[in-house]
């Protein structure tokens, strides 16, 4: 169970900074939407994010539901706070 535990302790490091390298690109295009007035919330462009990774037939579409809206809303949250003006 060990090499398996192990296993997992590496995939969710790789998990982590994949995730990392995703919010630094949210964090960008959120500069981009407060300098061209763009609302942060795009419910389109989320569904068409969440429909691509369900095409992909990897894992259970449920679970890319639960995991994504989850992306979705730190990613927001992310956006967000490039947008509050002081």
């Amino acid at each position: 169970m060990d090499v398996y535990r192990n296993q997992i302790e590496d995939i969710d490091l790789e998990i982590l900074k994949l995730l990392k390298e995703r919010l630094f690109i949210v964090s960008k295009i959120g500069e981009i939407k407060k300098t061209n007035n763009i609302p942060i919330f795009n419910k389109e462009r989320e569904d068409e994010v969440v429909t691509k990774l369900k095409s992909y037939n990897l894992i259970n579409s449920d679970y890319i539901d639960l995991i994504w809206s989850n992306i979705m809303i730190v990613s927001r949250d992310v956006q967000n706070l490039i947008n509050i003006k002081f």
